[in-house]
């Protein structure tokens, strides 16, 4: 009986998660205009990329919670389709094994664009330059920054705000993805990955977001690397590196 429920209340967020993905894609469809062809196919991609058996956290559920956390903010943000849009092909491709995902997704995205040929060229230009900038949330010059960006990388990476159970299943997913990288290189240079987030002084770029969930998110991100500091020392390595302030 206990599977049998957790069988159902499985099924129920799945539904739940897809209900939002497609929702929000007729959304983009009605307001670009989109061919029912056109659409059905990169609705297709969308679902069969997001559902690739190397995926653990990059996944469906992941574009899912930050649809919600764009049902949270819509009232701040101007280009509600560029941010649609920019949500959905951020991560459409993801290879751990490779270093170029933000640069194929982007492309992916541009060949959509031309596809539909309903959208403006400086909107199209705009929605790329968001996707590239996910490769490096914080490396972003002041004069590329409006609100809307903010947003949606801070939409991106609202899991470091998430309840502590939560973020410990992001960890272990983020494992999952990367488990062809040895334990010894894995926990040193997700260390570096995540320390790099501190380095701004604050993880959330946006004031929404920084106001509302940058404590819980330190406590996260920090927590995680110290776990990461203590498997480098249970591995016998160097922890000189070890910086979290």
């Amino acid at each position: 009986r206990e599977r049998k429920k957790k069988s159902l209340k499985f099924q129920k967020v799945i539904n739940l998660t897809m209900s939002r993905v497609t929702k929000y894609w007729n959304v983009i469809k009605n307001n670009l205009n989109i061919e029912d062809h056109i659409s059905s196919k990169y609705l297709n991609v969308i679902k069969t990329r997001y559902s690739e058996d190397q995926r653990y956290y990059h996944t469906l559920n992941h574009i899912d919670s930050m649809f919600i956390r764009y049902e949270e903010c819509k009232d701040l943000i101007q280009k509600h389709d560029n941010f649609l849009l920019a949500i959905f092909f951020h991560d459409v491709i993801y290879d751990p094994k490779k270093h170029d995902n933000e640069e194929l997704s982007a492309d992916l995205f541009k060949e959509f664009s031309i596809e539909v040929d309903n959208l403006e060229e400086s909107e199209s230009n705009e929605i790329y330059d968001w996707i590239i900038k996910t490769k490096n949330h914080h490396q972003i010059e002041p004069s590329d920054v409006n609100n809307d960006l903010v947003l949606f990388l801070d939409v991106d990476l609202s899991i470091f705000a998430s309840s502590k159970e939560n973020y410990l299943e992001y960890s272990d997913n983020i494992r999952k993805e990367y488990i062809h990288v040895p334990d010894d290189i894995f926990y040193q240079k997700r260390r570096e990955i995540m320390q790099s987030f501190l380095k701004g002084g604050r993880l959330f770029l946006s004031p929404y977001f920084s106001e509302r969930y940058e404590e819980q998110a330190q406590l996260n991100v920090r927590s995680e690397i110290d776990y990461l500091s203590q498997k480098i020392i249970d591995l016998g390595l160097d922890n000189s590196n070890n910086d979290n302030n």
